[in-house]
């Protein structure tokens, strides 16, 4: 039913042949459906008699001009109650006019009729449209006013409830806006108003009731008495001392005519009190400007009546200046763009209405730059330019355009910069023509005052100038155009290089373009380009041995630095906030930029200043240096682990987070000396699994050793083959992720171990799924008191609560697998450790220990070294075999040391750690051994020292 109302609300907006005033009855109507046939519905602004059909903006608002508004539910016009039955069943009897009055709760208007001779005319042939007021509108009258109404019955009294009188049958739809109606009364006017909220008016006068037919005419229920407007908008003027200093500025304009012959206007007349609140200086220099003085007194007429009556919201009207505003309503006082700024309404005219207010609408047009800029959140740069005194060189004849840094771009900024030279540094945000908005593009150069070009820089959401952005669209002032900008503007001097150069930070970043030539690129005063320029810091945290490799490489050095470098000017301001906006680097690959907090990021990382603007592009100074992706655009898997339940796709090329830790449970089954056996779970964690694995392979009696591994590991062989004499048996799972599973419903994995008389065991495998689970593993843990060893839960979701009861009171042991990852166990294979000690930006350092396996060994160690946070990499490699060759390069072209050892655990020749035995002659004769670990680039050295020690 909602549904239903929301569409018809849509429907009622639109503009097909049926009236506004119809439309807002059959929404009444529809809302008073389930009361009966032919109600419709009604709100009474609470406090007064006021009552309006319900439309759709007040239904749902619950209120009329901001006050409360309560529902009640009456006949529709043409329709009547039957005693006992629901809503209002019957049509209305036709009667004449006259006797249509009682019925209608118009007795007033009924006896002054009969009073004043109308009763016949009311009653007889003919076809009249009667504007009946209510009859607490007759007792609103002034009571001086009312008794010469009564006292001449025949002749005033007839007159004005003639005036109330059109002779012709016109229904609320005949009703047109903008109509002038002759009336019964010496063919005097009156003027109809019919709004798109539905609500018609007569003189400003509301009609509350329509279409009340009879057999001579119809009738249509008034809010009050109408009055003949017997004057022109001008004499209002000429009547009103209060406006008597708009009346002067409307003779000096040359547009007193208008008020006079223009039909239709709705006048805001600013008060005398009004034009007082100006400055002196800005009135008299308005006054004085014929084009500044028709701006404002166009921008207080509006073509088209306004009653207040007919505001019960907000209604967006335009000025004959162009402008917009907002007339809305706030309790029985009409506002203009939200403020309560009407004295006095419903002023009507024979040619229009006058509404007086108490403010002076001045428009950007009748304004100079610095008046609205002041204004418009600029008041301290304009209070700079009349401290710098260069107001008079600004003539008001000439068109200039202002670019008004904001009150708040002063903030941050070192009093030192603006008192070198404030005249200078002012004049560079004034150009010397005129520029609108829509005259920008990208890459221009427009000339200040001081003869410097400002380039533009044009974004999908924002236009800037130079480092600093439009922070509200131009506006046309009466001596050019105004922008109000985010930033002071810094204007550049130097060239990227010559910028670089200039500050030790970048010392390491200079050396390394100049080996590769870009230092030439970044001197071209022609180009345009975006540098991400890492600091020596951000070097050092690379690593020593990484950048000697850039060095010894340089074409792989130059696709580093042109990772840093894109083509055109990105400035801060032109990204586009809580949105990731995608930058092509000269290398090829991207870089995603977003903003957080007013800062540029990197990914996820903080630019540590922004915006350092040469001549030939900008400069973003970072931390840590950004790291070619190459082709790999990957949604990590990684990612959705991490952040399980996700419905955003993010592509990781920065960080990549070790997979979940090695954890190994160990269930072994032991044999004692009385014959009986036992179960042991144990788990094992941490960096020595395989040396805890080989104790516990070994030690004692195992009939079996039950393994599970998780983690991105495998058991290495030799424990395997420790496992396997022993009769054990493993299972490998290679990485479990939290989240959704293929499987479509849980299913459960019990292993049950069960002791025979003579101490050996077996062991029943039951696989259970469906919906009975828990109870078919109660029977199987009632049946005999076996032993449940192990239980393995596949599914979505959580358990049940009784079922992780039932799992958790039987089995030594359970796990639950939402997804898992299927791998087998690389047995012979190399596996990777790698220790990256990452330094912090207080000097501090932290280690990451990753362990890498199976096909895409390569590609995971890439990962790593490509990751954001850089620093020393620390590899050992334990496997069988000799190292493929592509790998071996791989390692010995990213590690700053590595080590590869054999299954006895002793280094290999050539490796860059060794593990040294001297036997040692000692002086009763016997030997003893030495053990010397070594690293290093010198091992070499460091084995022939000890080869030629005395001992």
């Amino acid at each position: 039913m909602k549904l239903i109302f929301l569409l018809m609300c849509v429907w009622m907006a639109g503009g097909d042949a049926m009236s506004h005033y119809a439309r807002l009855l059959l929404h009444s109507r529809a809302r008073a459906s389930q009361e009966g046939p032919n109600m419709c519905t009604v709100q009474q602004v609470t406090g007064t008699d006021k009552k309006y059909y319900s439309s759709c903006k007040t239904w749902y608002r619950k209120s009329i001009c901001k006050k409360p508004t309560t529902v009640s539910y009456e006949c529709c016009p043409g329709y009547i109650t039957i005693g006992g039955q629901r809503g209002c069943p019957a049509v209305s009897p036709l009667m004449s006019l006259y006797s249509s009055l009682e019925p209608l709760g118009a007795t007033t208007t009924k006896d002054y009729s009969e009073r004043a001779g109308l009763q016949e005319q009311l009653d007889g042939p003919g076809t009249v449209t009667f504007f009946v007021p209510r009859n607490d509108a007759w007792d609103e009258l002034p009571r001086r006013q009312r008794n010469e109404l009564e006292r001449n019955a025949r002749n005033g009294l007839s007159n004005k409830l003639q005036y109330h009188m059109v002779n012709q049958r016109l229904m609320a739809s005949d009703l047109k806006d903008g109509d002038v109606l002759p009336t019964l009364h010496d063919n005097q006017k009156v003027l109809i108003n019919h709004y798109r909220n539905g609500i018609v008016t007569v003189n400003c006068v509301r009609v509350f009731k329509a279409n009340n037919l009879a057999t001579n005419g119809v009738v249509h229920m008034l809010d009050g008495v109408l009055t003949e407007p017997a004057r022109t908008l001008r004499k209002i003027l000429d009547e009103n001392k209060e406006l008597s200093t708009l009346k002067s500025a409307i003779v000096g304009a040359g547009m007193m005519s208008d008020l006079e012959e223009e039909q239709g206007l709705t006048l805001l007349a600013p008060t005398n009190a009004a034009f007082e609140k100006l400055p002196d200086s800005v009135l008299k220099r308005i006054l004085s400007d014929p084009i500044s003085l028709k701006a404002l007194l166009n921008n207080h007429l509006v073509n088209n009546i306004h009653c207040a009556e007919a505001v019960i919201g907000n209604t967006l009207v335009e000025t004959k200046e162009g402008n917009q505003m907002v007339l809305g309503c706030n309790g029985d006082s009409l506002t203009i763009n939200g403020k309560p700024i009407v004295d006095k309404k419903d002023l009507v005219a024979k040619n229009g209405v006058v509404h007086t207010i108490s403010d002076v609408m001045v428009p950007h047009s009748a304004k100079t730059a610095l008046e609205l800029a002041k204004s418009s959140g600029a008041k301290q740069f304009v209070d700079m330019f009349a401290e710098a005194g260069i107001g008079d060189a600004i003539k008001d004849d000439e068109k200039h355009t202002f670019l008004a840094p904001s009150d708040d771009s002063f903030k941050d900024t070192p009093m030192e910069e603006l008192s070198s030279d404030l005249k200078f540094v002012l004049k560079n945000h004034i150009l010397k023509k005129k520029v609108s908005i829509y005259q920008l593009y990208n890459g221009q150069k427009l000339e200040n005052e001081n003869g410097k070009k400002l380039r533009v820089f044009m974004y999908r959401k924002s236009i800037c100038i130079e480092n600093s952005c439009v922070a509200k669209k131009g506006m046309e002032t009466r001596t050019g155009q105004l922008y109000i900008v985010k930033n002071l503007i810094r204007l550049p001097e130097k060239t990227l290089m010559n910028d670089l150069e200039d500050k030790k930070e970048f010392s390491t970043l200079i050396e390394l373009l100049r080996l590769t030539g870009l230092d030439r690129k970044l001197s071209d005063p022609t180009g345009s380009y975006t540098l991400f320029a890492p600091t020596n810091k951000a070097f050092l945290a690379l690593g020593r041995r990484r950048l000697n490799q850039l060095k010894g490489n340089l074409k792989e050095l130059e696709a580093f630095l042109r990772f840093h470098l894109s083509g055109g000017v990105v400035v801060r301001g032109g990204i586009n906030s809580g949105l990731t906006n995608i930058l092509k680097t000269l290398h090829g690959g991207t870089v995603h930029l977003t903003s957080k907090d007013g800062n540029m990021m990197i990914g996820r990382t903080k630019v540590m200043e922004s915006d350092l603007m040469s001549t030939n592009g900008v400069i973003h100074v970072i931390d840590v240096p950004l790291t070619p992706r190459g082709k790999q655009d990957f949604v990590s898997e990684i990612d959705r682990t991490v952040n399980p339940g996700s419905k955003k796709t993010s592509i990781i090329t920065s960080e990549i987070r070790p997979s979940i830790t090695r954890v190994v449970i160990v269930k072994k089954t032991i044999t004692n000396p009385d014959g009986s056996t036992n179960v042991q779970t144990y788990r094992l964690e941490g960096d020595d699994i395989e040396e805890q694995l080989r104790k516990l392979a070994i030690e004692g009696r195992s009939h079996s050793v039950t393994i599970m591994v998780e983690g991105n590991r495998d058991i290495p062989s030799e424990i395997l083959r420790l496992i396997e004499q022993g009769g054990g048996r493993y299972s490998k799972i290679t990485k479990i992720l939290n989240g959704e599973t293929t499987l479509g419903r849980t299913m459960v994995n019990v292993t049950i171990t069960t002791v025979d008389a003579d101490g050996t065991t077996r062991e029943q495998m039951h696989r259970l799924e469906g919906d009975n689970i828990e109870e078919r593993l109660q029977r199987l843990t009632r049946r005999g008191q076996p032993n449940i060893e192990s239980i393995v839960i596949k599914g979505v979701g959580h358990l049940s609560k009784e079922l992780q009861r039932i799992i958790e009171s039987s089995a030594i042991h359970y796990s639950h697998i939402t997804k898992v990852l299927p791998g087998k166990p690389a047995m012979g294979s190399h596996v990777l450790t790698v220790n990256k000690r990452i330094v912090n930006r207080d000097g501090t350092t932290r280690e990451r220990t990753y362990h890498l396996e199976g096909t895409g060994i390569e590609q995971q160690l890439r990962r790593i070294k490509e990751e954001g946070q850089q620093g020393s990499i620390h590899i050992r490699v334990e496997g069988e075999g000799k190292l493929p060759e592509e790998l071996r390069r791989l390692i010995e072209s990213i590690a700053d040391d590595y080590v590869q050892t054999s299954p006895d655990n002793q280094p290999f020749l050539g490796s860059r750690k060794a593990t040294v035995k001297k036997m040692v002659k000692n002086p009763d004769g016997t030997y003893s051994t030495h053990t010397y670990t070594l690293e290093g680039d010198d091992i070499d050295e460091q084995i022939r020292r000890l080869s030629e020690s005395q001992q």
